[in-house]
């Protein structure tokens, strides 16, 4: 922040943080304002800036009226002297008053980036709530399961397609140009659950110190925003993985997966066929399907693309960022 004169009053230096989240700091009709008088106003008080207004190429025409000279200005302030308002230009606070007037527009535009930042702060809690209350439903739904299901079926029943999906991945030219190939599906590490759970409880964390302490939100707000952001991308990476288990069943992707598996495995003892949303696998004693798991559906990403919003416009000061 500029240093300033001393003496030097700021209107928003006098309110609380709760006021200034409901200040009104920039005026789009300045004119519009009571007590705006065309003169200095007499007396002995310290006038400060009250309000701010820049409508250059705003498309206005008709232009304002400074006090000092009449000149006439689209960008400037609204000046307050006890009871009064009255407006000068961006140029004229600096040469009649003998102010720094880039020191005032500076200041000036500190409180409106910290009101901004208050404001933001009390929206990233509203939104905190609805977004926990999705996180648990996904936690306690079935999707999951539903997926290591899926993963041991073809693990016990179908190993060759199982060990190297991700071969067929890398090996074939098709399977590189499909954006929505399954790479890491039946790989071991592969745990979505498991990574689900580690991001939900960091979550948990950070929320509850933003909803329960409204200091700690508003002091820590860069590094809250930071890891929410990080967060989101995380869930985003586990419901990438649970999307495999929807892709996996595409035509094009068993299409070509049969087409290896009859290729490269035993094709005397086994033989693949893509069906629809299935795999069956014929064999000496029989045949053997594995099927997309009935009313497996992924979760809905709305909830992250509205939390993700809300943190898009989450401002914060530098000497906050630290």
């Amino acid at each position: 922040m500029t240093p300033k004169k001393p003496g030097i009053r700021r209107y928003w230096e006098s309110l609380s943080d709760e006021e200034l989240v409901n200040a009104e700091l920039i005026i789009e009709d300045p004119e519009s304002l009571p007590d705006l008088v065309q003169e200095i106003p007499e007396g002995d008080e310290e006038p400060y800036v009250e309000f701010k207004y820049d409508l250059r190429g705003s498309g206005r025409q008709e232009e304002f009226v400074c006090v000092h000279g009449h000149h006439r200005h689209l960008a400037g302030f609204v000046m307050r002297k006890g009871n009064k308002r009255f407006m000068v230009g961006w140029m004229c606070g600096g040469t009649i008053y003998g102010e720094d007037f880039d020191a005032y527009t500076a200041d000036f535009d500190a409180a409106v980036a910290r009101r901004d930042t208050l404001r933001r702060a009390k929206d990233i809690r509203a939104a905190i709530d609805p977004f926990l209350g999705w996180m648990q439903e996904v936690t306690d739904s079935a999707v999951f399961t539903k997926f290591d299901n899926a993963r041991d079926h073809a693990y016990e029943h179908f190993q060759w397609i199982h060990d190297n999906l991700f071969f067929v991945s890398q090996a074939d030219m098709r399977a590189r140009r499909m954006s929505y190939f399954p790479n890491v599906l039946f790989e071991e590490e592969n745990d979505p659950e498991l990574e689900w759970k580690k991001a939900a409880a960091e979550f948990q964390v950070i929320a509850v110190q933003a909803l329960a302490r409204e200091e700690w939100a508003e002091k820590n707000i860069a590094h809250m925003k930071r890891s929410f952001e990080s967060l989101l991308k995380r869930f985003e990476r586990v419901l990438d993985k649970l999307k495999e288990l929807e892709t996996f069943f595409q035509p094009e992707v068993l299409t070509l997966v049969c087409e290896y598996a009859n290729e490269h495995d035993n094709p005397k003892k086994r033989k693949y066929q893509p069906g629809i949303m299935s795999i069956t696998m014929k064999r000496d004693k029989g045949k053997l399907v594995m099927c997309m798991p009935r009313n497996y559906k992924v979760p809905d990403r709305k909830a992250i693309e509205e939390f993700r919003t809300a943190l898009s416009g989450l401002q914060f000061l530098k000497s906050n960022a630290a």
